[in-house]
Formats: structure tokens, sequence, C-alpha cells
């Protein structure tokens, strides 16, 4: 009965890591290492450091570094009390239209878009889009973190490098939906630079392409099954293990091609 409490108040409380974990935790293996660009000699803040202002603001926190990577003029503290009067204390669950709103007021115009998906999600880092990630650790625990770019392994795994909003360490990694639920993720852009909607586009195009492979392949299945029902003395000129054998690679590949439909790095 204790252990069913101890889980059941995990997962209404969390279990407070977030699953994020240092450079020695990380698998071995071949990799490459990309952070977005204008990341030198930018100082973030953390939580901490307005402790005394506010409470349970990591989403103002997350929110003033993002400002800071774009507004370099105005300093950290006038900037945190900017983005905190809009957002306030958490949680919070929707901060980009505030995070928008409050660029506007302070003379920038930016873009956004969310989404779940990682090869959106790394599409918008390959493009210098910095992000903002909602974790969920819990039914009622929640994080913002910022994301700085990824580490992307030869077997195609793929970790995030993230600012937890904890600690001034930049060398913290996240692999999603791993140690807690990714929610969403926001990518900001200053009007004007690159484009939001074809790094989005991107991983939709191939969910489109292999759920239309499946498509087709499973309706040439229906017609092969349904002209061997209804010609069971049906002839083939090739010998019937072959023809089995070539049918179960049909199946296969049918359903290889759902499977990507299904994953395609969606999440």
């Amino acid at each position: 009965m204790k252990k069913i409490f101890k889980k059941f108040k995990k997962f209404i409380l969390g279990r407070g890591d977030y699953g994020f974990l240092d450079t020695d935790q990380l698998p071995k293996g071949n990799f490459t290492d990309f952070y977005i660009d204008g990341l030198a000699n930018l100082e973030f803040i953390t939580t901490a450091d307005n402790k005394d202002l506010a409470k349970n603001h990591c989403g103002a926190t997350a929110a003033t570094n993002l400002g800071h990577y774009y507004i370099r003029d105005i300093d950290q503290d006038s900037l945190f009390k900017k983005f905190y009067s809009e957002i306030g204390n958490g949680p919070v669950f929707f901060i980009a239209k505030k995070i928008q709103r409050t660029f506007k007021d302070l003379g920038k115009d930016v873009e956004y878009f969310s989404t779940r998906n990682i090869n959106e999600i790394k599409a918008a880092l390959d493009q210098n889009h910095m992000g903002i990630l909602l974790l969920a650790n819990g039914l009622f625990d929640w994080h913002y973190v910022v994301a700085l770019g990824y580490r992307f392994y030869e077997n195609e795994e793929l970790y995030l490098i993230i600012m937890d909003g904890w600690t001034k360490d930049r060398r913290r990694f996240y692999k999603i939906n791993s140690g807690s639920l990714l929610l969403s993720a926001s990518f900001y852009k200053l009007k004007g630079e690159g484009s939001l909607k074809e790094d989005k586009e991107e991983g939709r195009k191939m969910k489109k392409k292999y759920f239309l492979f499946f498509i087709l392949m499973f309706l040439g299945a229906v017609g092969f099954v349904s002209y061997a029902l209804k010609n069971p003395q049906g002839s083939f000129s090739i010998p019937l293990s072959l023809l089995y054998c070539l049918y179960l690679l049909y199946i296969f590949l049918m359903f290889y091609f759902l499977y990507r439909a299904l994953k395609n790095k969606t999440i």
C-alpha cells in the first residue's frame, strides 16, 4: 500500500529532477554538438536571482533569458521585472503570447511557433531560433527551460542542450520525454529574420509522405487479398513459397511506413 501511495504521490507532485543529465551521464558514441549562434559572453539568470521578488517563476526566468538573447541593451534586472509583470508567478501554462506582448512593449516584434515534433525542434535550432520548453514532471509539477542546442548521435538519438533555470550551466541535457513529459516547445525570432514556417512544415511534409506510402501499399494489399479470395484457383508464375516471402516483405514495408509516419520523430 505504501508503494502505491508513493507512486501516486510522485505522479501528482513529480520526482523533482525532470530527467536532466550532465555530460558524464550521456551515452557513449560519436556525436555532434550544436549551439545556436550568439551565446558567447551571454550571461543567464536563474530562479535564485529573483527568489525574494517572485516564486515559482521559472517561466519569467526563461522568458528573461530569451529576452536577453535578443535585447542586449537592457539589463537583466529590468528585463526580468518587465517579463515577470506580464507572466507572474507560476504555475502558468500559456506564456508564449505574453512573451510576444512583452517584446512588443520593449520595441521588438517577435514571431513564434509551438510544436512537439523533434524534427521541427531540431530545424528551429538549426536556424538559430532560441526556444522555451514546458516540461511536466508530475500532474502539478511543471518547469520552463531554455533550449540552446542539441547533441545528435550517429544513431539519430537526440538530446537537447538546455539552460535549466536553476544553474548557469550550459551543458545540461534533456532527452525528450525521458524523465519528464514535453508539453510544448515554443521558438522565437525577430520579425524579418529567417522563416519559422518552413522549419515547422518540414516535419509535417515527411509525416504526410510516409502516410501516403502506407495508404498506397495498404490499398495494394487489400486489392491482392481481394483478388486471391475471388480467384482461389488462380495461379502465379512464381513458386508459392517465394510468393509468401514477397507478400510478407510487402506487409513489413507497409507497416514500416506506418511506423515512420506515426513516429517521424513526432511526440
